[in-house]
């Protein structure tokens, strides 16, 4: 009996035994990787080696700051409402 090491990271799958490995990715993240490989592609083709890394470099600077508002965590919010004080007799 083979035994199975299983590992899902995200939307990829990865199991291996001690003689195979076998990747399994779900169809819209393969599809955006290949778009996106052709778009660099066509943006090398175009302009050139420089103009690639200009134009990646001003969307990974336009991007960054994106990325990292979203994963900051959240502050606490205040509560307008006053601790209820124990009741003095």
């Amino acid at each position: 009996m083979k035994r199975i090491h299983e590992k899902e990271v995200g939307r990829v799958r990865l199991q291996r035994t001690h003689d195979s490995l076998e990747i399994y990715v779900a169809k819209d993240v393969l599809k955006n990787s290949l778009v996106s490989a052709a778009s660099i592609s066509l943006l090398w083709l175009i302009g050139g080696a420089r103009v690639t890394v200009v134009i990646l470099l001003a969307i990974a600077l336009l991007v960054a700051p994106l990325v990292w508002f979203a994963r900051r965590p959240a502050r606490p919010r205040r509560s307008l409402a006053r601790p209820i004080s124990p009741a003095t007799p």
